[in-house]
């Protein structure tokens, strides 16, 4: 088999090339999964940078903590969807006000963009029955 190479110095001259009727197609094969692999990795780092240091809008920990929505207690020593000996919940923040919830009450995810938030994450219930933008 031939080989095809190509000088390639942008995404758009990459998919240029692609659609060239000599390109082999295994040559696009591996085209179209070095995209997929450079936008995952591109998801997993935007997820990293996010979780790295606890926003300035989220609510601090001050000790005992409470759902916003439901009241429950929450901490961090029981996992989602189970409850503590005395009732308590998992902690988390709303990505979109910023508030302590516990699991059962921001299984909703949103897009939250005035937060830098552009993929779907979890928002309170109260916040997920406002209107978009968050």
């Amino acid at each position: 088999s031939a080989s095809v190479c190509l000088k390639v110095e942008t995404a758009v001259e990459a998919v240029e090339a692609a659609q060239k009727p000599n390109m082999p197609r295994r040559g696009v094969e591996i085209l179209v999964d070095a995209g997929a692999f450079v936008q995952d990795r591109i998801a997993d780092y935007s997820r990293a940078v996010a979780h790295m240091a606890a926003p300035d809008y989220w609510e601090k920990d001050t000790g005992h903590v409470m759902c916003v929505v439901c009241s429950s207690s929450l901490t961090d020593s029981v996992p989602d969807g189970a409850e503590g000996p005395d009732g308590q919940r998992r902690k988390h923040h709303c990505r979109a006000c910023g508030k302590f919830v516990c699991w059962q009450c921001s299984e909703a995810r949103r897009k939250v963009p005035s937060h830098g938030w552009l993929e779907d994450v979890r928002v309170c219930d109260n916040c997920n029955d406002k209107p978009d933008p968050l």
